[in-house]
């Protein structure tokens, strides 16, 4: 069963892909998950906020953290699809950004369980 969160996100999702699908065909939308990129846009968005107040600079941040730093773009830019579960959480802890995934989490369930962030 989808949260009033997910809903709300499920008709942005659909939104988008009208607008898309006058540019993309089908086959674009069968490798994008438009609306679990609108879900997590509001997570990933936030990350960066906080790893932003960390450090600034990027590359130092990743080289400090022990971070690859296409693994943490990934992340800060919204591409769920390319997440690497075990770097993500580890890019959690670091941030202590565990009061904002676990806020996410009961906002988009379904979408968490589905790229395992859970």
């Amino acid at each position: 069963m989808k949260t009033e969160w997910e809903k709300a996100a499920e008709k942005v999702a659909n939104t988008v892909k009208e607008v898309l699908l006058r540019n993309f065909d089908d086959e674009f939308f069968k490798k994008a998950d438009v609306m679990a990129f609108v879900c997590f846009k509001v997570l990933s968005d936030s990350l960066k906020k906080k790893r932003m107040k960390i450090n600034e600079d990027f590359k130092a941040f990743c080289k400090s953290h022990k971070f690859t730093q296409y693994r943490i773009r990934d992340i800060e830019q919204g591409r769920m699809q390319d997440i690497d579960p075990h770097v993500f959480g580890k890019y959690i802890k670091a941030i202590n950004a565990e009061a904002e995934l676990k806020e996410w989490i009961s906002r988009f369930p379904n979408v968490a369980k589905r790229y395992k962030l859970i």
